[in-house]
C-alpha cells in the first residue's frame, strides 16, 4: 500500500483473510481501482484434505459474488505473487474472467498461457535501513528462509561441505535481517522452486538490506528486472558453481569485490526496484484498462 501512498494516492486497506463484504464493496464505488491477493481464498486450511478442497471452493465462490458486486467504474485487478499450480491453477482460470487485469509473478505461467490480461510483476523492496554488524548474525555463509521439500537436500549439503561456518535463519525480519545481511559474509538462495521466469522476494530483500547474494542465475532477473550477475549479485548455475563462488568470494582477496557488487546491488534496487516503481506500472496499466 505504501507505493501507492508515496505516488499521492488515498489508500483504503482490508485485511485479505478477515474482512466485511460490505464495507469493502461500498468503499469501491468512490475507487478506481479494487487490488487484491488471494481475496480471501483460503489454502490448506486444515489437515484435512477434504476440508480444504471444500474451504477452497466455498471462499472462492465468496470472492466471484464480491467481484460481481463491484461497480465498473472501479478497474478490478488481482496482483498473485506465488507460484502457480494446481488449486492456484484453478484461481487464475476462474477469477481472471471477472477482472480488468491480473498480474503474477509467476512468469512461467505468463508464457505458457496466452491470456491477454495477465501480467508479469515481481515483487519489490522497501527502502531498508542498512543493518550493522552483529556477531550473532556472523557467519560466512547463511540461508534465511523456511526449508522444506528440495530445499532440504541444499541445506544439507552445505552443512556438510561447511560445517558450522554455514547458519539456517528461519525467522529473522525487519532490523534483525537487517543487521544478518550486514554480518553474514555470503548470503545464498536455493534454487527450490524457482525457475527462469519465477522467483520470490528474497533477493530484493537482500539487494536492499545491502547484502551479498549468491543466486540462481535466471534469465528473467535480468530480461525482467536489469539485474545483472556480477554487478548487482552473482548469479550460480548449478550445486558446484554455487560451491566454486562460494569459495572465491570467500578469499580475503575478493572482499573488496563481494563489497562493490553489495553496495551496487543495493543501490539498484532502492533505485529501480522499490514499490514506488511497482505500484506506477499497475497504475500504468489501470489508465490502459479505462480505454479499454
Amino acid at each position: 500500500m505504501q507505493g501507492f501512498k508515496d505516488l499521492g494516492h488515498e489508500v483504503i486497506g482490508f485485511d485479505d483473510r478477515e474482512f466485511n463484504i460490505n464495507e469493502l464493496v461500498e468503499a469501491t464505488k468512490d475507487a478506481d481501482l479494487f487490488l487484491f491477493h488471494k481475496g480471501g481464498v483460503l489454502e490448506n486450511s486444515s489437515e484435512d484434505a477434504q476440508e480444504n478442497i471444500r474451504m477452497y471452493q466455498m471462499t472462492v465462490d465468496r470472492l466471484k459474488s464480491i467481484l460481481m458486486k463491484i461497480p465498473k467504474t472501479c478497474i478490478k485487478a488481482f496482483w498473485y505473487v506465488d507460484k502457480i499450480y494446481d488449486n492456484r491453477q484453478f484461481f487464475i482460470e476462474t477469477i481472471l474472467p471477472l477482472v480488468d487485469f491480473a498480474l503474477l509473478t509467476d512468469g512461467t505461467y505468463i508464457r505458457r498461457h496466452k491470456y491477454i490480461n495477465l501480467f508479469s510483476l515481481k515483487q519489490g523492496t522497501v527502502e531498508n535501513r542498512v543493518g550493522k554488524y552483529k556477531k550473532i548474525y556472523d557467519c560466512d555463509i547463511a540461508y534465511v528462509g523456511s526449508v522444506y521439500g528440495m530445499r532440504q537436500q541444499f541445506v544439507q549439503k552445505l552443512n556438510n561441505e561447511y560445517g558450522n561456518r554455514f547458519r539456517v535463519y528461519t525467522n529473522v525480519r525487519d532490523d534483525d535481517f537487517n543487521d544478518l545481511c550486514a554480518s553474514a559474509k555470503i548470503i545464498v538462495s536455493p534454487h527450490y522452486p524457482l525457475d527462469d521466469f519465477y522467483w520470490g522476494d528474497r533477493i530484493y530483500r537482500v539487494l536492499s538490506s545491502k547484502g551479498f547474494m549468491l543466486h540462481p542465475k535466471l534469465h528473467g532477473l535480468q530480461e525482467e528486472e536489469g539485474l545483472i550477475s556480477g554487478k548487482h549479485y552473482v548469479g550460480y548455475n548449478n550445486y558446484y558453481d554455487l560451491m566454486e563462488k562460494i569459495n572465491m568470494f570467500l578469499d580475503p582477496e575478493n572482499e573488496d569485490i563481494r563489497e562493490r557488487i553489495a553496495q551496487e546491488g543495493h543501490d539498484y534496487a532502492i533505485k529501480n526496484l522499490n514499490y514506488k516503481v511497482k505500484c506506477q506500472k499497475i497504475l500504468d496499466l489501470v489508465q490502459i484498462s479505462k480505454f479499454a
